[in-house]
């Protein structure tokens, strides 16, 4: 027998598998290039290979200009701006997102049984932390007692209000198949 003895329902298979180091956050609209057209020098994309020398050089000409505006100090607050995030970029400090832009997050599913998966109403768990402005600088929940808003929570009617967010209605993976899944969520 499969089920134990005070078991009432089979174990839930942690299906399907989530490739976590293929995960990319892009933030900001995604332009989807027509056939032949060139790519702007200044755009960014998800499908652009990650280049870790160039990344160094745009950090340090951005740094530059902050300085220079800024009577040659860096503020102390300066972060880099970083629209695209994946396992080999500086993923330790919280993106900046813009209101009313999206935020794409690209997941890689592989299934690994000998049948088919059909996932229904896919979409992503997100926690929204409301915090006011203490001396010029944004407070957490922890500090002042804010409210924090999750989409896991279905009783809460701010939720809409605040964040919306993509659902796939039907996500199909063959068998022992791996694919990816771009997801949306946008900050109102």
């Amino acid at each position: 027998s499969v089920l134990g003895e005070n078991e009432s329902c089979p174990p839930q298979l942690p299906l399907p598998y989530i490739n976590s180091s293929a995960t990319r956050v892009y933030l900001g609209h995604e332009r989807r290039l027509a056939e032949g057209e060139k790519q702007a020098a200044t755009h960014v994309s998800l499908d652009q290979e990650y280049d870790q020398d160039l990344s160094v050089l745009w950090c340090q000409l951005e740094e530059q200009l902050a300085a220079s505006a800024n009577q040659g100090v860096l503020p102390s607050n300066f972060q880099p701006t970083q629209c695209c995030l994946n396992s080999q970029t500086d993923n330790l400090h919280h993106p900046l997102a813009v209101v009313e832009e999206p935020i794409i997050v690209e997941v890689t599913f592989r299934n690994p049984l000998k049948v088919s998966l059909l996932l229904s109403n896919l979409s992503l768990l997100w926690r929204f932390t409301i915090g006011t402005l203490s001396g010029g600088k944004e407070s957490t929940s922890e500090q002042l007692g804010g409210e924090m808003i999750t989409n896991e929570d279905t009783s809460s009617g701010k939720k809409d209000e605040i964040v919306t967010t993509e659902i796939i209605q039907e996500f199909f993976l063959g068998s022992e198949e791996a694919k990816t899944v771009s997801c949306c969520l946008m900050k109102l």
